[in-house]
């Protein structure tokens, strides 16, 4: 997704495209990636209050991405991938039961400092790594030193 565009306003047809993607989709996993976060406990904070902005403030608190995440990702797919902050997290709350996986810990990380609950966090370097199977997504937080520090398997 370019939840950059998002994030301003502008949507380009994206939404019309998402919809059809999420309709004509036969595969058994739906994973959607975006740079903005869902839910973060990085210094950026949550869609609809980036920044800790409150939402009336559309320019700088994401109520755009908000948004467009509730309605057109959330509930509609397995998983949601961010970055955006640099951290790594496997959220706690879903978002109609769509996943939530923040990983923006390629290069320089920052620290946590949200409160949303997590089933892991870190504010150190790593990626995510996934693997699908027909019946199985997995998902590893991987530290730089190449330790999966957490691991967690869907199942279908």
């Amino acid at each position: 997704l370019d939840t950059n565009r998002t994030f301003w306003g502008h949507d380009d047809g994206q939404t019309q495209a998402v919809r059809g993607w999420t309709a004509s989709q036969t595969s058994p996993w739906r994973i959607v990636a975006g740079h903005h976060p869902y839910l973060s406990n990085g210094p950026h904070g949550n869609a609809g209050a980036y920044n800790g902005a409150p939402s009336a403030l559309t320019t700088v608190s994401g109520t755009h991405v908000k948004r467009f995440l509730e309605d057109e990702v959330c509930g509609k797919s397995d998983v949601y991938l961010s970055a955006h902050d640099h951290v790594r997290e496997w959220l706690e709350p879903t978002c109609k039961g769509t996943e939530l996986v923040v990983s923006g810990a390629g290069a320089a990380p920052t620290s946590l400092r949200g409160s949303n609950l997590s089933r892991f966090s870190s504010a150190e370097l790593g990626f995510v790594y996934l693997m699908a199977t027909p019946h199985e997504l997995t998902v590893q937080m991987v530290h730089v030193s190449g330790t999966v520090e957490f691991a967690r398997t869907l199942g279908k």
